[in-house]
């Protein structure tokens, strides 16, 4: 099975798999004898791992970004309205919203000694201004201004208040004094990382690598870890082996009934659950029937989504909505009227819609239109057993109601090719944001985010266009009044809740296992003080950072 709670626009497939050779039972450290503890981790890596640390490489290793690079301020995805300080304490926007500025903490250094400042943050604020490659979120970056050693602006082409989470949570500060000189950034995979983040590298091979602590941290006395060990990984069922037999002390993978399978199997075996994204069928808005709202709507009516959590998601999934609020986090941003927050099996409003639309059941037992049988392919990704497993489900729920699918397993080059160019007509994936609505409406349903039918969309891939929504999603942008954005954000749902573009299933579970025999301090339901999925930054370095060493 595989964790679909990781955005795959980053290219981190969130797979289990199995230990490679040079990792022995006894090699995740500890704290007997005097020597400090090292965790073992695995991220998702299989195969040879790559001598790759350079933050704005889209190949770079999981532990580069918050662990030795690190960006202004921390946004935790876990709780709503929750931004922390890091190498920058404070930010204030200018009146018009074209500029904002960080005040830099004063006391930090480069793990190599020499001093942080503003100038660092300028360059490479500079950095991608200059090279598009590196300026993945598209930031529109106009001057940037240095004020004094601990004060710096960055100016905009245009109101970006929604940038903030972008430049100042996941853009990541590198030092001009070793970056100044590289001629081409994009390209350069940064072998001797050298950055203010809670650990160096220590070690590299093909097969693993070790991460040390940082001696010249800003934060006195942390991290207490002295090192952790990231290990690549060959196939699903051994990760759990590895996991359960002290191999790897952290990891975040599916594992069905993890509770008597992991979390009742051992002292210090703990494991939580934290929603992250949402499942959905897209449907092609380009191409009949997919493109019939109608049609849409009653696979919206004719799924049990409480059956799929059951036979597929092993109830670890949760609850959607048709605004695509992600829930309970962001549930303050959804409009009051809306109705069906849950969305609800009603398989006879499925059949109703349907036929005031004109389609008509045929001797099959399937609705046909126009003579166009109401027959569906969904393609889906070979291996995603739980979106597999949901499919067949789906197929009988919706046949009783009318509707053919069918399922087409293809490999994940094929599927992305398909999804981006629009050669489907519907398709089993995941949408995801940031630290509020804004950036999953935005990725998903801003118009210049699609494209015309065998050109790549990216990655609004159900070719959603609505005059209003764009205006909306420019309201939000353009404005810190959380009420003029509330109303914003209503338009937009109540849209693609009668639109459909991508049909809600269900929260994806994001599940994380780690064991606490060395090491206490991981987040809890209780104190979500970061998401601790391991391939999620900085978060990661936030959790490592607050481990206590028993």
């Amino acid at each position: 099975m595989s964790d679909h709670s990781c955005p795959r626009s980053l290219a981190i497939l969130c797979l289990s798999a199995a230990l490679v050779a040079g990792c022995s039972a006894g090699g995740s450290g500890g704290s007997g004898g005097g020597k400090p503890v090292t965790l073992t981790m695995y991220t998702g890596g299989t195969g040879a791992l790559a001598n790759n640390f350079n933050p704005y490489s889209p190949t770079a290793n999981v532990a580069t970004q918050g662990m030795i690079y690190e960006p202004l301020m921390f946004f935790n995805l876990g709780r709503a309205n929750d931004v922390r300080p890091l190498l920058a304490t404070k930010y204030e926007w200018s009146a018009d919203g074209k500029a904002v500025t960080f005040t830099l903490r004063g006391d930090v250094t480069w793990s190599d000694g020499q001093k942080f400042t503003a100038q660092d943050v300028a360059f490479t604020m500079n950095l991608l201004k200059a090279h598009k490659a590196l300026n993945i979120a598209g930031l529109p970056l106009a001057e940037i201004t240095v004020g004094d050693s601990t004060h710096v602006t960055v100016g905009f082409t245009r109101p970006a208040y929604t940038d903030l989470w972008y430049v100042a949570g996941q853009t990541w500060i590198v030092p001009e004094h070793n970056w100044k000189s590289i001629s081409d950034p994009a390209t350069y995979t940064d072998p001797r990382p050298v950055g203010t983040g809670p650990f160096t590298l220590d070690k590299f091979s093909p097969q693993n690598f070790t991460l040390k602590k940082n001696e010249h941290y800003w934060q006195q006395g942390k991290p207490e870890v002295g090192g952790i060990r990231f290990i690549a990984l060959s196939n699903n069922a051994a990760a759990l082996s590895a996991l359960q037999s002290g191999q790897v002390d952290w990891q975040s993978a599916f594992i069905p009934k993890i509770d008597q399978v992991w979390g009742k199997t051992g002292a210090g075996h703990e494991w939580i659950n934290t929603p992250l994204s949402q499942t959905t069928l897209m449907a092609n808005l380009e191409k009949f029937p997919t493109n019939d709202k109608a049609v849409r709507q009653a696979i919206y009516y004719g799924v049990d989504r409480e059956q799929l959590n059951n036979v597929a998601f092993d109830n670890q999934a949760s609850e959607t909505n048709c605004g695509l609020v992600l829930q309970p986090r962001d549930l303050t941003w959804l409009a009051p009227d809306l109705p069906n927050l849950t969305p609800t099996h009603d398989p006879a409003k499925a059949q109703q819609i349907l036929e005031a639309d004109g389609w008509r059941r045929g001797g099959d037992g399937i609705y046909a239109k126009d003579g166009t049988r109401l027959s569906l392919v969904v393609k889906v990704i070979t291996g995603y057993s739980d979106y597999i497993a949901a499919l067949q489900a789906m197929t009988q729920q919706l046949r009783t109601v009318g509707i053919e699918i069918r399922t087409q397993q293809i490999s994940y080059a094929a599927f992305t090719a398909d999804r981006n160019t629009g050669k489907y007509d519907l398709v089993m994936d995941a949408v995801y944001g940031g630290p509020t609505p804004y950036y999953l409406y935005n990725n998903f349903l801003n118009s210049v985010n699609t494209a015309p039918i065998g050109q790549q969309a990216n990655p609004n891939y159900a070719r959603f266009r609505d005059p209003a929504v764009d205006r909306a999603l420019a309201t939000v942008a353009g404005t810190n009044d959380q009420a003029t954005q509330k109303a914003a954000y209503a338009t937009i749902q109540r849209t693609i809740c009668d639109q459909m573009p991508y049909i809600p299933l269900i929260t994806n579970s994001t599940l994380t296992e780690y064991r606490t025999d060395k090491v206490t301090g991981f987040p809890t339901k209780d104190d979500l003080y970061a998401i601790p999925a391991v391939y999620l930054r900085p978060d990661l370095a936030v959790v490592a950072t607050s481990l206590k060493v028993r």
